[in-house]
């Protein structure tokens, strides 16, 4: 039996697999280096290197080698190989070249051009007939390449490169080839007895080589073209052969018992195109499509198998910040749901892998294309406990700041056992309580902002700093509290200026819903505590309805909704800075952009032009309320009734309007509670930690008169 020799390209890290499939088929391997494998084997192994290899780029037959020296040298080589053992004479051809990086050539195109020439004026010298160029699927396809100065010339026997099946339609922006994709899925360690998610599948590719491999089906099986077809050293009946072998393994794969194969994406064109894709393969019956958001994924019950993805690079999203907190989502998701499963990362930001806060057990580096990528392996840990605050013992003493270490004790008596019991992370413990300490103290979470007002001008400077340090000292005491989680705000005696500690981003629970809070000199970012009990309405009415909310500052309700099941929703931002932070928040509970709008736009402009109808809306006036790109500071009866009637115009018959007003000034013009139904519902929507704000917070449903 004769051996041939070949190469096998690939992308860069797969070539150890090659070396797998090589040996399989009877191979012997000769070198190895990356992106391509050099071995030798009888002429059956070349034609099961284009039917099963499921990894290659392209396989290459050898056909000679020579020493170089100069681009004139290819042609002189060349017009000595015998051109007509593998090219008929009135056949096409095409001529690929590529340079290794120590080459001593420096032109591809020109090399390929001289050996183009070589190979016509042989067949002109001897035949008197010259082959034509056909760069779109020839008859033979021959390949120069060049390291240092040796050239080897080669006939392209896979045609075109080996990852394109056949049944992938369409791929979307930035397709993972077909050859990637079955190396994922191996690399995985994935066994094809358990079942397989995709939570954010695109095209599907990742499940569709899953499922072929399952079936034990030849890659190349549905191939309409390869290059060894028109190649004068065809064997034909050999190709028929394995192709009668590999469609009876087919056969008796598809007998296999069948876990479930399971792909999500949340964008309804892609999901489209992966179904399409699916259909093609012939994997309809072992591979389920369905349209949802990462926010929804969850684990099969009962099961434990292998989670597989490859989320965007950004492509399909706004901004790198919102690619990020994808990746946070995804951590959050797989840790909440898949405790225990095995997790595949394919990614082609390496450095958003440890944003799932996940170890990895193993780490392979790969790529795609000319894109340097990682994939990582693990096994998903379970959540982490949720964070507990401790009250500590501190001796009350009878000095400077008795009466505040009292307050805080009792507050703290009341809301942490109810914070708990509400699965609420984030609340008030105290309000300005008392006259000598005016400062509102928070937590979100593990951190604790403290915001100090203005005690003005009959209170010294020396008293006020003291005070300040009380307030401080205490809190770090009794909450056992390092500067690292601690952030504050202080007027200075003027009532307008501030200074104080920030700058800081960090995430925060409230129920389902993750948000990111940033804590700056002035403020805190993230959503308003004052407006929980109205997210948590939201949330429990918004299924199947479409939700509007006007003057958001963070689109933290436009969470809630899209959570609770809301079809659509649409949130007006005030500033592009403030639509980013929505986009971030949206990005990080797993909501897809196209299905959750957002709007950088005036509020009574918008309303004036915009024609969709909304079940459900939240409308938020509070002072510095936008309007024609100022800031609002008084709010007139007459103006809050026509900014309500423009309001219930986009307001369904059936629909409810939620008014959360931050404003002791606010009225209702009286021809409001003539027109609609109005009621105040402050003790239904006002949360317990905010009951001193009681007038300062006010909330009101409106509706359409049946």
């Amino acid at each position: 039996m004769s051996f041939m020799n070949f190469i096998t390209t690939c992308a860069g890290g797969l070539e150890k697999l090659i070396v797998t499939e090589v040996l399989g088929w009877g191979g012997v391997i000769e070198e190895m280096e990356t992106g391509l494998v050099r071995w030798s084997g009888p002429s059956a192994s070349g034609y099961r290197a284009c039917l099963w290899s499921r990894f290659g780029s392209r396989v290459l037959l050898v056909i000679d080698e020579f020493d170089l020296g100069s681009v004139q040298d290819v042609y002189d080589q060349a017009t000595r190989i015998p051109w007509e053992d593998h090219l008929a004479a009135g056949g096409c051809f095409a001529v690929d070249c590529h340079l290794g990086s120590d080459a001593v050539l420096t032109h591809n195109r020109f090399a390929a051009l001289r050996l183009k020439d070589a190979i016509v004026d042989r067949f002109r010298d001897r035949t008197g007939r010259r082959p034509d160029v056909q760069l779109k699927r020839p008859d033979v396809r021959f390949h120069l390449s060049v390291r240092d100065n040796r050239g080897t010339v080669a006939v392209d026997l896979s045609g075109e490169s080996l990852h394109r099946r056949g049944y992938r339609h369409h791929g979307g922006e930035a397709p993972l080839k077909e050859s990637l994709a079955a190396a994922i899925i191996t690399l995985s360690g994935w066994d094809p007895a358990t079942p397989l998610i995709d939570p954010l599948c695109g095209s599907g590719t990742l499940l569709i080589e899953a499922a072929l491999m399952r079936a034990d089906v030849a890659p190349g099986l549905e191939r309409t073209y390869f290059g060894f077809q028109k190649w004068v050293g065809h064997q034909e009946q050999l190709w028929q052969e394995l192709v009668d072998e590999a469609m009876a393994r087919e056969e008796q794969g598809q007998r296999n018992t069948w876990p479930p194969l399971l792909g999500y994406d949340a964008d309804p064109e892609m999901v489209a195109v992966a179904r399409q894709n699916v259909s093609r393969a012939g994997c309809d019956e072992q591979i389920t499509i369905t349209c949802r958001e990462l926010s929804r994924l969850h684990g099969e019950d009962g099961a434990m198998g292998w989670v597989v993805c490859n989320p965007p690079y950004g492509e399909r999203l706004s901004s790198t910040e919102t690619v990020r907190y994808l990746y946070r989502c995804l951590g959050n998701r797989l840790r909440e749901s898949f405790s225990g499963w095995h997790l595949a990362l394919f990614t082609g930001r390496p450095e958003y892998a440890d944003l799932l806060q996940i170890s990895w057990r193993e780490t392979w580096r790969l790529y795609n294309g000319p894109l340097p990528c990682a994939l990582y392996v693990a096994t998903i840990p379970a959540p982490d406990p949720a964070f507990c605050w401790r009250v500590a013992a501190v001796d009350e003493g009878g000095g400077e700041g008795r009466d505040l270490v009292n307050r805080l004790k009792k507050n703290l008596e009341k809301r942490l056992p109810w914070s708990r019991q509400e699965e609420i992370e984030c609340f008030r413990i105290y309000d300005r309580d008392l006259p000598d300490y005016n400062v509102v103290i928070e937590i979100f979470r593990k951190w604790v902002f403290i915001k100090e007002f203005s005690s003005g001008k009959a209170v010294c400077e020396q008293v006020a700093d003291q005070r300040w340090k009380t307030v401080v000292g205490t809190v770090r005491s009794l909450l056992g509290v390092g500067r690292d989680r601690l952030f504050f705000a202080r007027y200075r005696r003027d009532g307008r200026s501030q200074r104080g500690k920030g700058g800081r981003k960090v995430e925060v629970g409230e129920g389902t819903a993750r948000y990111l809070v940033e804590f700056t000199p002035g403020t805190v970012w993230g959503f308003d505590l004052d407006q929980r009990s109205v997210r948590r309405y939201i949330h429990d009415h918004a299924a199947g309805k479409s939700f509007l909310s006007l003057a958001d500052r963070d689109g933290a309700a436009a969470v809630q909704a899209a959570l609770g099941g809301a079809d659509k929703t649409v949130t007006l931002a005030a500033s592009p800075e403030a639509a980013g932070r929505m986009a971030e928040n949206y990005a990080l509970n797993g909501l897809y952009a196209k299905n959750h709008h957002i709007v950088v736009a005036d509020v009574h402009r918008w309303l004036a032009q915009e024609d969709g109808q909304y079940d459900l809306i939240l409308l938020t006036i509070r002072h510095g309320f936008q309007e024609g790109g100022e800031k609002r500071r008084t709010f007139s009866p007459e103006w809050c009734g026509e900014l309500i009637d423009t309001v219930m115009r986009r307001l369904r018959t059936t629909g409810s309007l939620l008014c959360a007003v931050h404003e002791r000034s606010f009225t209702f013009a009286q021809h409001v509670s003539e027109r609609y139904w109005c009621r105040q519902r402050d003790r239904m929507l006002l949360p317990r930690d905010a009951e001193r704000r009681a007038g300062r917070c006010r909330f009101w449903e409106v509706r359409h008169k049946r």
